[in-house]
């Protein structure tokens, strides 16, 4: 097989077979990138043989059978996604977006432990020090931060009691089962 791709001159005869690429460079530079990523498949073979892009019709039947897009002569991408396969990606984007904003207020608070931990002066001078020196959005920031440490420290010692309940109970049913 040939495997130069040449195309015929525009004619009103064969007009149609070009439709959506406004040149033959557009349609050779889309069949090498194609080329490049998924190789010499039904699509290639296809636009290779026909001169031409597929129609909507043909390029849908072709994207599911090689189980990917394939671009038609509308310039447009084939098969699309069901309204159901819409809603799952959409899902799957907000539980992405959602443990993305989980891993950076770890990281904060990852970061905000380490400062704290590195501060070598005690708590309570510094208290005094900040509350003498600092002005009303400084106040009501430390006031935040202290109800949100208080509300992270109830949480996580209701937490680590019930994992040390729960340890309990396992390791006592390990003992019985021996």
């Amino acid at each position: 097989m040939n495997n130069v791709l040449t195309f015929p001159r525009k004619t009103a005869a064969n007009k149609s077979s070009l439709q959506a690429a406004d040149d033959e460079q557009a349609v050779l530079k889309h069949l090498e990138r194609y080329q490049w990523h998924y190789g010499r498949d039904a699509y290639w073979f296809f636009v290779t043989k026909h001169n031409r892009l597929p129609d909507k019709q043909e390029a849908l039947t072709l994207g599911r059978l090689l189980n990917h897009k394939v671009k038609s002569t509308d310039g447009k991408y084939y098969p699309r996604k069901s309204r159901k396969e819409r809603q799952v990606a959409a899902i799957e984007a907000n539980v992405r977006l959602q443990q993305e904003r989980v891993d950076e207020a770890r990281l904060t608070l990852e970061a905000s432990i380490s400062a704290l931990n590195e501060v070598s002066i005690s708590s309570s001078f510094l208290a005094r020090e900040l509350r003498m020196n600092s002005n009303l959005d400084m106040a009501n920031r430390v006031k935040t931060a202290i109800n949100w440490w208080l509300e992270f420290a109830r949480e996580w010692t209701s937490d680590d009691k019930e994992h040390q309940r729960a340890n309990k109970r396992k390791n006592s049913r390990s003992i019985v089962q021996n």
